[in-house]
């Protein structure tokens, strides 16, 4: 059976990509979906099981479509149903980082020995996607390349049709580091998060919104932007710095450690952690710790990545990017880094080493002119902290009027990122002008698939 949905303007370039799910991965949902390798998103099995009972009264399969992430775009069909005269792709939509580990001995064991088969005879190629984590190679993900590996030959698969597209960009030269003979793809997928998703970002295609957003402090704590939702330890540490520096007061920061993972909910934990960074934050940080909430527009409980409040970027001189991951064996770029971009705002980021070089690659500019930027490229967390830290002290006596200047001076960086960033989004329009949000995947299918 072949699946097709019309999208809401018809893209042509992918309608010749052939996709196969697996049927049992619908039809006996007592099977565990981290222990899948099929068609459908690996997801949590109560979440795909509720899914199943909502939609129940939908005909089947049309009740799998939100399942199969690029329906509407590719061809899907059952894997018992592919035509002998195709070439298809067989997508494992990865959503949990522990996938690798968890399913460490399973393997390619659930994949169906018609695929295997087709596999082999270069009929078919596995893509394992995890587009939206860059975790793999980093602490706790560090075997991941390695897992693929055994999977690969346990299976005897011919490598060069097994790949894996993840969200680190320099995955592709950790695996030439781990001389892994499948092919694997770094990719920058969340551009598209921030672009009209959610009613609060319509502001971005107003006319009047295609400048950078202006300047315009009401206070004095108007030196820069900390949002941070999931207080990761790196953020914790950063904001006990800027306690410690007199910083705080200084600009708009959110932590919510209601939220927080299980390693901040314990205090005496905590402060070993601390400790182990640097003995002398360790109040600053308990501080923290005691005084959980500090929301600046809403609660920061939800996942706020499609969030974006242009006030709080008109209200501040530089955002400081926090982003996911700061494990140097991994560059990563979230939707955090996107939304200074789109908004035409200066930035500092708080990541691995080499981010920076990276937007760089990617066209982008970055503002050496104003910052230190060597903390891209620093031994230790605490030297990156450092660097940022003595360029906000840089500023941090300047008058509104005299940083209003400054942000003058970078507001051709600022449009050029903005305009960077505006054509990239433009190629991932569909004909009516609506967003394809899956399409930095898609283009990677099709880059795939019509290099057979």
């Amino acid at each position: 059976m072949e699946l097709q949905k019309q999208p809401n303007g018809f893209v042509k370039k992918y309608e010749h990509i052939n996709c196969v799910f697996e049927d049992l991965v619908f039809k006996n949902n007592k099977l565990d979906p981290d222990c899948i390798n099929g068609g459908a998103n690996t997801i949590w099995p109560h979440h795909l099981r509720e899914w199943l009972e909502i939609n129940e009264e939908l005909p089947y399969p049309f009740k799998y479509f939100s399942i199969l992430p690029f329906c509407g775009y590719v061809k899907y069909y059952e894997v018992k149903e592919i035509p002998d005269s195709i070439n298809y792709l067989y997508i494992i939509n990865i959503s949990n980082v522990t996938y690798f580990y968890k399913n460490s001995e399973i393997g390619f064991n659930n994949v169906s020995q018609r695929v295997i088969q087709d596999v082999k005879n270069r009929k078919a190629k596995i893509i394992l996607l995890l587009a939206s984590e860059g975790t793999s190679c980093t602490q706790g993900c560090e075997y991941d390349l390695n897992i693929i590996q055994k999977w690969v030959e346990q299976a005897e698969l011919p490598g060069d049709m097994v790949y894996y597209i993840n969200g680190n960009l320099i995955s592709q030269e950790k695996a030439q580091q781990h001389n892994v003979s499948f092919k694997v793809e770094g990719l920058s997928s969340f551009e598209t998060w921030n672009y009209e998703t959610s009613p609060g970002l319509r502001w971005n295609r107003d006319d009047n919104m295609k400048n950078i957003v202006e300047f315009k402090p009401d206070s004095a704590n108007c030196l820069y932007l900390n949002l941070n939702r999931i207080p990761r330890q790196h953020r914790v540490l950063f904001l006990a710095e800027l306690t410690n520096k007199n910083l705080l007061n200084r600009g708009l920061n959110s932590w919510n450690l209601r939220i927080a993972p299980n390693l901040l909910t314990s205090l005496e934990m905590f402060k070993h952690v601390i400790r182990l960074y640097d003995e002398n934050v360790v109040d600053a940080a308990v501080h923290l710790f005691n005084n959980p909430v500090y929301i600046l527009d809403t609660d920061t409980g939800p996942n706020l990545a499609l969030n974006l409040n242009k006030s709080l970027y008109e209200k501040t001189f530089v955002s400081i990017i926090s982003e996911t991951l700061i494990d140097n064996n991994s560059v990563f770029l979230s939707e955090k880094i996107w939304k200074p971009i789109i908004t035409g705002h200066p930035f500092m980021v708080i990541g691995s080493n080499g981010l920076l070089k990276k937007l760089k690659e990617f066209g982008y500019k970055t503002f050496d002119r104003w910052f230190d930027e060597s903390y891209d490229n620093t031994g230790t967390l605490k030297e990156k902290f450092a660097v940022i830290l003595n360029n906000l002290k840089k500023y941090k006596n300047m008058s509104i009027e005299e940083l209003q200047r400054v942000r003058l001076e970078m507001h051709e960086t600022c449009m050029h990122n903005k305009n960077l960033f505006t054509e990239k989004i433009n190629s991932m329009l569909d004909p009516n002008g609506n967003i394809i949000l899956n399409a930095p995947s898609l283009n990677a299918l099709l880059k795939i698939y019509d290099n057979w």
